[in-house]
């Protein structure tokens, strides 16, 4: 199947990704990718780490059948610093007491 979009007009306008300590593993890969990348403005608080690099592995142990999954690898942030450690900081630090709070303070430095 073949879909094709109704305009060829590409979207121009800004990126943000609003981020805070919630935000570890899969979503910690998205952050790390948009500062990395530049691909969207990273915003908020520090994230909590621990998405750069490959997928968890898993262990049984032979006597008890326990599975125990950790990280294969250190992830490093583009200082050289170790993700888990130092996890990705925002481009735009906005401190705030909640999410929707954070979103709202965001929100107003867009429109100004």
């Amino acid at each position: 199947m073949v879909i094709t979009p109704s305009t060829n007009k590409a979207y121009s306008g800004k990126i943000y990704l609003l981020v805070d300590e919630a935000v570890f593993s899969s979503s910690e890969a998205l952050a790390f990718f948009c500062k990395a990348t530049n691909f969207a403005t990273v915003v908020g608080e520090t994230t909590s780490g621990n998405g750069v690099g490959t997928d968890p592995l898993l262990i049984t142990l032979h006597h008890s059948g326990v599975v125990i999954r950790f990280t294969r690898e250190m992830g490093l942030n583009l200082d050289g610093s170790a993700n888990e450690k130092t996890k990705t900081e925002p481009d735009v630090l906005i401190k705030a007491s909640n999410k929707i709070e954070r979103r709202n303070i965001l929100l107003k430095q867009i429109e100004h």
